[in-house]
């Protein structure tokens, strides 16, 4: 991926909106950017506009966001999204999630270097040679809002910048169109809703994994179906409770009252309008943070996973029959759909709140560990002090101890010829 991040930087920021963008004379308050997922160079804006930096991600469980806001990552119960871990980790668990944090840190730190020549390179306007190091610009940040809720992973510190905004993509309903919402309203014992977002076709997993065979399994069941299947169902092919369509109001169909299942990928935008409206899902996770946010859904206990390796005719049918059979996973969803709604204010109230504090007041909530070196934040200069003290005092000791025992040694010899 950083590899294929170099390779299009001429792409992200080559092209000509991209460069009338980077040379305009436009004044801004703030610029709210996504630069610590392999796009670091974008952070020359904030230089380039003399403005506040706000950065904003999809992902809570990051060990860089951990690193650059200052509080770094505890491997022994925090996570990052590529350990596809729970928060409750063995010892082997827990070294595994020490690697990967380490990894990851590694990683990032060393990417900084490509990414600083891309950024001489294209974010080149005027006045960009009083430009700090793109490190200290990735920390210049007065705000971090992540796509991250304790009740849709697991509660874990954050600095006091960082705020946690998930259910941003929370948009009022809208009525479904008069055929779909006819569909789901004649549908007595239900509607099981399925779809893997909209970065991967449905039907080309399914038919690299267990083919149409995916679409015979809802034959024989007495609720109706909704699936994102991208590729046109032959009639032949076609079930009278399955209904197929390259797209689907998600949000407008998980909030109707007769969805009682979402089959998904694991996204955390769909996990989030799925726990919303109290519907139990089975996870189907196949990148990036998918796994992990389906191991905390499944460890909650609101929903199931079957990991990639094993989707199979069998394993979805015993996913459906255990979770609509099962009155505990729709309970916790709702106990949990609860829990997201009673907030003080709306995500998107939220985010505008601090976006506005930032603004008035720069880096007010930044703590100074932020602005520290990676050793510094880990007391290694302390711990390094303390060793090259004591070693001298080691040394010191010992040499003395020598010298003495030495000195008495040859009193004692001289004594003896005398």
């Amino acid at each position: 991926m950083s590899t294929i991040s170099e390779e299009m930087s001429e792409i992200f920021y080559g092209n000509q909106i991209a460069q009338e963008i980077i040379h305009s004379s436009d004044k801004y308050d703030a610029v709210i950017i996504e630069s610590y997922f392999l796009q670091e160079p974008v952070s020359a804006l904030i230089h380039k506009f003399n403005c506040v930096g706000i950065e904003i991600s999809s992902l809570g469980d990051s060990a860089w966001i951990a690193e650059m806001s200052g509080l770094p990552l505890n491997p022994a119960f925090q996570l990052d999204f590529k350990s596809r871990l729970s928060d409750e980790m063995s010892i082997l668990e827990r070294i595994y999630n020490v690697y990967v944090t380490a990894a990851s840190l590694a990683f990032s730190y060393y990417h900084m270097y490509p990414m600083q020549g891309i950024m001489d390179k294209y974010f080149n306007y005027t006045g960009w040679e009083t430009r700090p190091p793109l490190q200290k610009l990735l920390i210049n940040r007065s705000l971090i809002l992540v796509n991250s809720d304790p009740v849709l992973s697991y509660p874990y510190p954050t600095a006091p910048h960082v705020k946690n905004i998930a259910g941003l993509n929370l948009m009022p309903n809208k009525p479904l169109p008069n055929d779909l919402e006819e569909y789901m309203n004649g549908s007595e014992k239900g509607v099981i809703y399925v779809s893997l977002g909209s970065n991967l076709n449905t039907s080309e997993i399914m038919r690299s994994k267990i083919g149409h065979s995916f679409l015979k399994i809802f034959e024989n069941r007495p609720q109706r179906v909704i699936i994102k299947w991208e590729k046109e169902v032959e009639h032949s092919e076609m079930l009278q409770n399955v209904r197929t369509g390259n797209w689907f109001p998600q949000r407008d169909i998980l909030a109707h009252k007769n969805c009682i299942l979402f089959v998904t990928h694991g996204g955390f935008l769909s996990l989030t309008e799925s726990l919303f409206y109290g519907v139990p899902v089975i996870g189907l996770p196949f990148f990036g943070d998918q796994p992990k946010n389906m191991i905390q859904v499944h460890k909650a206990g609101y929903g199931l996973m079957i990991k990639d390796d094993n989707i199979s005719v069998h394993s979805l049918t015993w996913a459906l029959k255990e979770i609509l059979s099962n009155p505990r996973y729709r309970n916790e969803a709702q106990r949990r759909s609860q829990m997201l709604r009673n907030r003080q204010h709306t995500p998107l109230a939220e985010a505008v709140y601090w976006v506005e504090h930032a603004i008035k007041y720069p880096n007010f909530l930044t703590p100074k560990s932020a602005f520290m070196s990676f050793w510094e934040k880990r007391i290694f200069d302390v711990g390094t002090f303390i060793i090259v003290i004591v070693s001298i005092i080691s040394l010191f000791t010992t040499t003395m101890y020598i010298s003495c025992k030495t000195n008495v040694r040859n009193k004692e010899q001289k004594a003896k010829l005398e």
